[in-house]
């Protein structure tokens, strides 16, 4: 595979994402940049560069002598990523409560729903791609906010939650699409309580909720 020169670091980041995200790239799998480079024909540095920019995004870890591993999805790690999320979400939440911000939720938690029922009805791949419509729902909590840095800090953890729902069991994609639905309603009832305990519900993973196999 060559790839053209225009934008090369950011094909090669979205190439290997893909792959990560695909399980082409196994969990704790090396990745030899000499390998990468001969594969691709292009030269290091993008592919070094766009290494770097996944290492920074959690996915990858660097193991020196121009090797990095993709990283490996401990419980600790599971719980450690779903901990995080939760609070920005509860964060979100608190701050649209508190600045009158419901109904903006509202419609945004509302229009991602239907995204995330679209393809669900449509029947397609418990993949990548449809893991990341489904997480779009999550974020509009955040986003409804208003508060960027919250925003920002969702955005940068929003790679490992898609890494680690990739391997969630198949099972998950009826289950988020009913713990969705329970949580736009619980904000259309304007039943705070309820969204806290199905947010700590749905953000609640280890390792009896994963599924290795490739």
């Amino acid at each position: 595979m060559k790839l053209t020169k225009e934008s090369l670091k950011d094909k090669v980041y979205n190439l290997i994402k893909e792959r990560i995200f695909k399980k082409e790239y196994h969990l704790n799998e090396t990745l030899v940049i000499a390998r990468l480079t001969e594969e691709l024909q292009v030269s290091n540095s993008p592919i070094r560069e766009a290494l770097s920019h996944l290492s920074s995004e959690g996915l990858v870890n660097f193991e020196g002598s121009s090797k990095y591993k993709v990283v490996n999805l401990s419980e600790e790690k599971l719980i450690e990523i779903n901990e995080a999320v939760l609070i920005l979400l509860n964060g979100g939440f608190e701050t649209c409560l508190e600045e009158n911000k419901t109904e903006l939720l509202v419609q945004l938690l509302d229009s991602a729903y239907q995204e995330h029922k679209k393809i669900y009805d449509n029947d397609e791949e418990f993949d990548y791609k449809y893991i990341e419509t489904s997480l779009n729902f999550d974020r509009q909590i955040v986003v409804a906010s208003g508060n960027t840095c919250l925003i920002n800090l969702f955005e940068y953890m929003f790679p490992m939650l898609v890494l680690a729902s990739v391997y969630n069991k198949k099972t998950y994609k009826e289950k988020h699409m009913e713990e969705h639905s329970m949580i736009l309603q619980s904000v259309k009832d304007k039943d705070p309580d309820r969204t806290r305990e199905l947010l700590k519900l749905h953000f609640y993973k280890d390792l009896t909720s994963m599924n290795f196999d490739i």
